[in-house]
């Protein structure tokens, strides 16, 4: 029985989360994303190269478009490999098309 319960709260914890309001839709990278891949290796670049965005996590600094490149690939092959890594893309949602 407790082997049960664990099992249900470890499935709970790694429920992808996805929240959609008027301005945003936060979602899981989707095979649909790769479209806009070059785009979204711009968004994490300047994102995780503002200094405002860094205050609390400056390890988290990249210092070029080949590192948030890097950066992009290595978090889709996590999730692919492993489905562990969550990373969330939250675009407004005038910067993405219809689907």
């Amino acid at each position: 029985m407790a082997g049960k319960i664990l099992i249900n709260i470890l499935h709970a914890m790694l429920q992808s989360v996805s929240l959609e309001n008027e301005y945003l839709h936060i979602h899981h990278f989707r095979s649909e994303d790769l479209n806009r891949y070059k785009k979204l290796v711009k968004d994490i670049y300047q994102l995780l190269s503002d200094d405002d965005t860094l205050h609390f996590i400056p390890e988290k600094r990249l210092d070029s478009i080949a590192e948030a490149d890097r950066w992009l690939k290595s978090s889709i092959l996590n999730f692919h490999n492993s489905g562990r890594n969550y990373e969330k893309h939250l675009p407004a949602k005038s910067a993405i098309p219809e689907w």
